[in-house]
Parts: C-alpha cells; structure tokens; sequence
C-alpha cells in the first residue's frame, strides 16, 4: 500500500479536520498539515502513527520535561556549581538526546542567574503538533513530531525564609520528540528539543 493509500484510509479529509477542530493538530498552512499526515504514514511501517495518542503522551512528557528542566534541585546545583542530582541525569539520560542532554547541561553549567526561582507545572492547557520531518539517515527513518504547548505554572522561591504567594505563569513550550520508523510500527519516541517563553499568567488573553 502506498503512502498516499495510506494516507486517505487512516488520515482522510474529514479525519484531518477533526482533529485540527479538537487542537490535536495547529499546522501554520494547508501545506504542514498535509506533511504531517503524510510523515505519519511512513512508507516502512506496518503502523500509521496514532496522532491523538501521540498528543496525550506528549502532553505528559511536556509536564515531566518542564517539572525537570526548571526544578528546584537544577536551581540549587547552579547556585552551588554543583552536580545535578541523580534523578535529573537519570531523566536526561533516558528521555533526552545526547545532543539536547549536552545543550541543557551547558546552560546549566554557564548560567550566572542570580534567582533562586524554579518552576512546578501545574497543567499543560494546550498541546498541538505544528510539524513533522521525515528524515532518511543511511539505512535509517526517522520520523521527528513538534509541539507547541501551553503550561501553567507557580514559580518558587528556593531560598524563601518566610511564606511568600507563588507567581502564576504561563509558560510556552516548543517541544521536538524524534523516533526510528521500524516495520513493526513500534515508536520509541525521544526528547530532541525543547523551548520555552514564560509569560505572567494574567498577560494571557485568549
């Protein structure tokens, strides 16, 4: 079956619209929405990527990624210039690239930031995939699916001596997760990048 065939069986037109009604997907044009259909029927799997499934564990991959990227005890090894905790190398280890893995321990290293404020996601609001790339690497297929999310979030202060109200923000996520395409259609997806833009919560007007 071609990826055309493919395509119009599991990603028809009434399909594809559905799920942009529902926020699944956000393409930025006709054109990425068409890509990212397409990208999700790879030709070598015996499995379409299930895109609402793939939105809901992007969504909690979203919360854990920004619960460590931004905890306390990040915040607390860059005031001290000290290691991470094992239970952030563990998370960057396992659920990050080398290359993002690399990136975030830089900036924690170079970081000169004089604020002992850390962040603790509260619900990620909004959660979308805005694009896909279908890449051939050698012998390989990798298949790379974007988010853009929205996450709220109470920032902290670690060094607080007395009870202080928590700022609300919202934080915008730009999220990239890759997988190898293999013929059983089993995706192990992976974290390969990860933005954000905080904003206070009442700047916010939807």
């Amino acid at each position: 079956m071609s990826v055309r065939e493919r395509v119009t069986r599991r990603y028809p037109v009434d399909v594809t619209n559905a799920l942009m009604a529902d926020g699944v997907l956000a393409p930025s044009s006709t054109l990425e929405a068409l890509n990212i259909v397409f990208s999700a029927c790879a030709p070598t799997t015996a499995e379409a990527v299930d895109l609402r499934d793939f939105v809901a564990g992007a969504r909690h991959a979203v919360h854990v990624s920004t619960s460590n990227f931004f905890s306390k005890a990040v915040i607390d090894a860059q005031a001290k210039r000290g290691p991470l905790p094992q239970n952030i190398t563990d998370f960057l280890a396992t659920a990050c690239t080398p290359a993002l893995s690399k990136k975030f321990l830089s900036q924690v290293a170079k970081s000169t930031s004089a604020s002992r404020k850390f962040a603790v996601p509260q619900n990620v609001t909004k959660c979308a995939i805005v694009r896909a790339v279908y890449q051939q690497q050698g012998w390989r297929e990798v298949l790379q699916l974007t988010v853009a999310c929205e996450v709220v979030c109470s920032i902290k202060c670690a060094q607080s001596k007395s009870p202080v109200a928590d700022e609300r923000v919202n934080v915008d996520v730009v999220a990239s997760f890759q997988s190898e395409i293999t013929p059983s259609g089993d995706f192990d997806w992976i974290l390969n990048g990860f933005g954000t833009t905080f904003a206070k919560h009442n700047d916010r007007h939807d």
